[in-house]
């Protein structure tokens, strides 16, 4: 019976280092799309709202047959387009966030502090730009807030993929 031989040429640490660093990219990547494929649409949703404790909008609280109910946004966007749901008014915003742009930082590859990044860009959604002077609500922030389930589920999605291509 034979074994196999592994020669390594060159430096062995820098060639793992090189090999974990393109695994943890490409790990990084697969994590900012599934954020992207499974995730983003559930931003828009009332459960997701309640769950990330997006501030009230005005009417929210309000009985749907008072005065002030009939005169605030809430009322305004549910005559105007059918709707409540969160981060949307027209659904321009949340149309443009078909676009994305994702951005990964290794840094077993550059610096070497073992934190990395992947960001997650919508470069086409300029509503979560926008600040009202009147309200202390800030929609970029919400729209980027993540939960503890989500947390836990794109972690379970960064180490199998980091399994998978350690493996290969």
């Amino acid at each position: 019976m034979t074994r196999p031989k592994a020669t390594l040429s060159g430096d062995p640490v820098q060639q793992m280092r090189e090999r974990v660093g393109l695994a943890v990219t490409a790990s990084y990547r697969e994590t900012g799309d599934h954020f992207h494929e499974k995730m983003k649409d559930r931003r828009f949703t009332q459960e997701h709202a309640r769950l990330a404790g997006f501030l009230p909008r005005a009417g929210e609280l309000e009985s749907r047959t008072s005065d002030v109910f009939k005169k605030s946004y809430t009322a305004r966007k549910l005559r105007m387009f059918g709707h409540t749901d969160p981060l949307v008014y027209t659904g321009k915003t949340k149309r443009s966030t078909e676009t994305v742009k994702t951005d990964v930082i290794s840094s077993i590859l550059t610096d070497g502090d073992g934190i990395g990044e992947v960001k997650v860009t919508y470069p086409q959604a300029k509503g979560f730009r926008r600040r009202s002077a009147y309200t202390q609500i800030d929609m970029r922030s919400e729209f980027s807030r993540v939960t503890p389930h989500e947390h836990k589920e794109l972690g379970g999605v960064f180490a199998a993929s980091i399994k998978k291509h350690i493996r290969r």
